[in-house]
């Protein structure tokens, strides 16, 4: 995973301007396609460029967003595109132990449920009166550490929590500080489930984490 996302971040480097779809009859193969294929669109909200690969069921593997820069794929990105693809395909990398019993396919919504945190802000915060009373900022980097930044109006009392799905804790703790910054090794936990908690006296944010070491995967998602 970590040599995709690398990958990944080298397009905006290899690219030099948008298609709706890959050009290359080499890189992108139709959806009626009996094999495995990528596609390049945009995002119909802001137009974020957003590369995506498919399986030969058409089921989405992976997909990430790209630099704004991204306009057309050279034959250069294409090859790369290529690389990462027969990669997903061949190596399994999106794991399936860890999705919800009811969902057995790769389909978009279980790999949304499994999708790292790369391209999509985690930060919320809460306000009251137009003011914002609460602020959370949680990050994974490559190496499996979750870092926490907090930031709240007044000084209160306010927790962080993670607990499995058999609501054993793993991490409790408090703090009253206007600005503060937690951090976490994720690799001394277990492959599973967790819940992530931060709250605040006004209000608690919650996330979901999943930690699967045979794929090197740590993923962070608002839970609404």
């Amino acid at each position: 995973m970590r040599t995709i996302l690398f990958a990944l971040s080298m397009i905006g480097f290899l690219t030099v301007g948008y298609s709706a779809k890959a050009q290359s009859t080499e890189a992108y193969a139709r959806p009626d396609s009996a094999r495995a294929y990528w596609k390049l669109s945009a995002d119909f909200t802001d137009q974020t460029p957003l590369v995506q690969f498919y399986n030969a069921r058409h089921q989405l593997l992976y997909q990430e967003q790209l630099p704004q820069n991204v306009r057309h794929l050279n034959r250069q990105t294409q090859r790369a595109l290529d690389v990462l693809l027969a990669n997903l395909v061949n190596n399994r990398i999106l794991a399936t132990a860890y999705l919800p019993e009811n969902q057995t396919d790769l389909s978009e919504n279980s790999v949304a449920y499994l999708m790292p945190a790369s391209g999509k802000s985690l930060k919320q915060s809460f306000i009251k009166g137009g003011k914002a009373i609460f602020f959370v900022d949680p990050t994974i980097d490559q190496a499996g550490k979750l870092t926490i930044h907090c930031a709240q109006s007044k000084k209160r009392i306010s927790q962080i929590t993670l607990e499995d799905e058999n609501r054993k804790t793993y991490y409790q703790g408090a703090f009253a500080d206007l600005s503060y910054k937690f951090s976490l090794n994720l690799q001394e936990l277990q492959s599973g489930n967790y819940t992530l908690k931060i709250g605040h006296p006004a209000h608690t944010f919650t996330y979901r984490l999943v930690i699967d070491h045979p794929v090197q995967r740590f993923a962070l998602q608002m839970i609404e």
